[in-house]
């Protein structure tokens, strides 16, 4: 049996930096993580992201059930299994949300979550990098442990889009991020050197330096309840070659924090009965469903110089652009992306896809989704519904229009691969609608 003050279950985004702050403040920490190291190139590697995002190593494997206004089509949801969690091997874009959220949640009842409250602590955790491209430094963070980057800019994309954003009508913003979110202009990421900057190098690595934070491999089976209180936590270790069970362990704690993120969190607390005051557990799941406009254009849009420099160079995902059309609905609810080098982004496909671009256009999912453990633990079954509804379809049929106004209006950029018919928009998203994590 080991014991600590705490004991995090999960070392993706929030136990990482839980763990950090805990040994910070001289605080005994142990971390139980089922997922293997986050070193290797596949996750370093800026541009070789869409590869561990569909590796077994790395990824849990996640699909929703059939969706019913998807066609019934089982929609891929990717997690990290893996230190850094989801932060390891997601596209490192770096949004804060919109302040509209959060004053949202404080006028719900969740005090201390208006943007006011929280923006302190988002200022506490950036070491913001401005690249030279504008943005009021007075609204971000200059010393902390996470490094949030911007590219060169100097690919022509990236000036022609923002500039046929604000042709189209549309603001222009030098920070998202800071006091003017809607508009076009720098996109940020969780990029430094050249290299992915994930939550387990940000916290992680720090915390484990301390001498106060351990990190042990094992799967947290149940969270041990003793006197109505949560003590300690029972996992299993796996041999990660064979898959077969080779120990058990407990870990007691003063305090256990679950941080196994929208999938594993309610899945554990439902193998440990443990429910909020109605009884329930696991709803308001809610996702980023998108769908992607491509354009291919004669001149190539970034360079290709083998394999391995040329997934690492800082300008494939020099991607611009946020838009939040206020004007057609809810300033949060339709949002435009730019991202350049988009598409299929697997490196045997890079060349061809050197001239490719692309514009997600995203809904704001209103939480009609849900997970719900069906049995067994690790290996067992899950039920992981999205829901989507009329209301998040015609969001990103709008936000699409919005996109091909101007990719192919502004940009001049001609279509590629599946056209967006908006006579049709149902049949549209039904056969296009993805999840993604960002």
């Amino acid at each position: 049996m080991q014991t600590a003050e705490y004991v995090i279950v999960g070392a993706g985004s929030a136990g990482c930096a839980i763990a950090y702050r805990l040994a910070e403040a001289g605080r005994s920490v142990i971390v139980i993580e089922h997922g293997g190291t986050d070193a290797g190139p596949f996750i370093r590697m800026p541009g070789a992201l869409s590869y561990p995002m569909n590796m077994a190593r790395y990824d849990w494997g996640f699909a929703s059930e059939p969706e019913p206004h998807l066609n019934n089509r089982r929609l891929a949801t990717p997690r990290g299994k893996v230190l850094g969690g989801s932060s390891s091997i997601n596209g490192m874009i770096y949004v804060r949300g919109h302040a509209r959220d959060y004053d949202t949640w404080a006028e719900m009842g969740a005090t201390g979550w208006g943007y006011a409250d929280v923006l302190p602590y988002f200022k506490r955790l950036e070491h913001w990098h401005d690249g030279g491209h504008g943005g009021d430094p007075s609204w971000r963070g200059s010393d902390g442990p996470l490094h949030i980057t911007r590219g060169k800019r100097d690919n022509p994309l990236v000036r022609a889009f923002v500039e046929a954003g604000r042709q189209a009508g549309y603001p222009v913003t030098g920070d998202y991020n800071g006091a003017q979110q809607e508009g076009f202009g720098p996109f940020e990421m969780t990029v430094w050197k050249g290299e992915r900057w994930s939550a387990a190098r940000a916290y992680l690595r720090p915390a484990e330096a301390t001498g106060r934070c351990t990190v042990v491999r094992g799967y947290a089976r149940k969270v041990v309840i003793e006197n109505g209180r949560a003590t300690g936590v029972e996992a299993v270790v796996r041999d990660p070659e064979t898959g077969h069970i080779v120990s058990h362990m407990r870990v007691d704690a003063s305090v256990v924090v679950s941080a196994g993120g929208a999938i594993q969190t309610p899945l554990l607390l439902q193998r440990s009965q443990i429910t909020d005051k109605s009884g329930q557990i696991g709803e308001n799941l809610t996702t980023q469903p998108f769908v992607q406009v491509m354009g291919k254009f004669k001149e190539a849009l970034y360079g290709f110089r083998g394999a391995l420099v040329g997934v690492q160079v800082d300008e494939f995902l020099e991607s611009d652009g946020y838009l939040f059309a206020s004007g057609l609905a809810e300033p949060e609810q339709l949002m435009v992306q730019g991202e350049q080098g988009a598409g299929e982004e697997h490196m045997e496909y890079m060349k061809s896809y050197k001239h490719m671009a692309g514009l997600n256009a995203f809904s704001l999912d209103e939480g009609h989704g849900s997970v719900q453990w069906k049995g067994g633990w690790l290996d067992g079954g899950k039920e992981i519904k999205w829901n989507p509804n009329r209301n998040e379809f015609n969001n990103i049929v709008r936000s699409a229009s919005i996109a091909a106004r101007i990719f192919f209006s502004q940009l001049r950029a001609p279509s590629t691969g599946s056209s967006l018919n908006t006579t049709t928009p149902s049949d549209f998203l039904r056969s296009s609608v993805s999840t993604y994590i960002f």
